[in-house]
């Protein structure tokens, strides 16, 4: 009973924070062009909270959690807490966490098992993942194996191990050719140290039992995979949080259809739509076969969206798109209404029009 005892306590803090930011106590951080307000992330245990740096703001922080104490009882461990400060110095920081008395974080950093703000096109950043496959390989003495308990072994642990990084980053061409050389060696029988000839092509052996191979599944499939999900869920249920935040920054359709600039590139969103307009040069269009359930209309936009044929409405009329005074609506706001020139039509501005 106890995790759910700790997320109903949870519940009483998440509705503090939002009374406090209700009565002006505490400012909540704004993202992108729309001005979205985030108070905080709740993740088991760990809370992060967004607000505007200053004093007051920290004060009031403070004398909220100590009120959640006093009426919980679960007392916040300030000296296991860090705070973290993006646009302020460090002199600024470091005055900050010795004032509040915790910690002081700074970027790239860790959390939940993933690096935040780091450039992970960088190899130096997927050394984690090489000392995991090498630690797994050398745990296992590779001739001591039959050919059949190597794949198991390799489809079952070793095509596991680099997945939360791959969900998340698209993984450099070096480090996947590094992680293939490891699977492959393993997979012949042939140690870390050790050299030993190939008789089949890997490419042969990643292929599915259809084409006559083993199914044993490339690591670049598996990665545009796991990023396109991305692109999946953001396409289907864009209510969330994180879609709400990728449409203020990027626009409504999440730039999936526009290239990424040079700023876009460095970012998470930016490099996984980046991966998916590569294939698509390569004639691979995956957002082609996503198709979309309008259900009630509500959740879909009349032009915007690809909801009628292969492209949005917009694309296939522009002329009757610039007329429309409400651009940003959704199907059930058009499919429901009876007269449609009350829609489209625009005021008239005189000259020849007025006639």
């Amino acid at each position: 009973m106890s995790p759910f005892l700790f997320i109903l306590a949870m519940e009483g803090l998440h509705a503090l924070t939002c009374k406090a930011e209700a009565l002006g106590l505490f400012k909540y951080a704004s993202i992108g062009r729309d001005n979205l307000s985030i108070f905080h992330l709740m993740y088991a245990d760990d809370v992060i909270f967004f607000g505007e740096w200053s004093w007051v703001n920290a004060h009031n922080l403070i004398s909220m959690l100590r009120c959640f104490f006093l009426i919980s009882g679960l007392k916040i461990n300030v000296h296991k807490s860090n705070v973290l400060g993006v646009g302020v110095t460090d002199e600024e920081v470091s005055h900050m966490a010795n004032i509040i008395g915790c910690g002081v974080a700074k970027f790239p950093l860790k959390y939940l098992g993933v690096l935040v703000w780091c450039n992970m096109a960088r190899c130096t950043n997927w050394n984690a993942i090489i000392q995991k496959f090498s630690y797994t390989l050398s745990s296992w003495k590779a001739r001591l194996l039959s050919v059949g308990g190597r794949l198991s072994l390799i489809k079952s642990v070793l095509g596991n191990l680099p997945t939360f990084y791959m969900s998340i980053y698209m993984m450099p061409v070096s480090i996947r050719k590094k992680l293939e050389s490891l699977r492959n060696n393993f997979f012949i029988g042939a140690d870390l140290d050790d050299k030993k000839m190939t008789w089949v092509k890997w490419n042969r052996c990643l292929a599915s039992k259809k084409e006559s191979g083993l199914g044993i599944g490339s690591i670049f499939g598996l990665n545009i995979g796991l990023l396109f999900k991305w692109i999946w869920k953001f396409l289907n249920n864009n209510s969330d949080l994180w879609p709400r935040v990728i449409q203020c920054i990027y626009g409504h359709d999440g730039g999936i259809s526009a290239a990424p600039n040079i700023s876009h590139k460095r970012s998470t969103w930016g490099s996984i739509r980046l991966s998916i307009q590569s294939l698509k040069q390569k004639g691979i269009d995956l957002i082609s076969l996503c198709s979309r359930k309008i259900g009630n209309g509500v959740g879909s936009r009349f032009w915007d969206d690809n909801w009628c044929g292969e492209q949005p409405i917009k694309v296939m009329f522009p002329r009757i798109y610039l007329l429309d005074t409400d651009k940003s609506c959704n199907i059930a706001s058009r499919v429901c209404l009876l007269d449609w020139s009350s829609v489209l039509r625009r005021n008239l501005r005189g000259g020849v029009e007025s006639f």
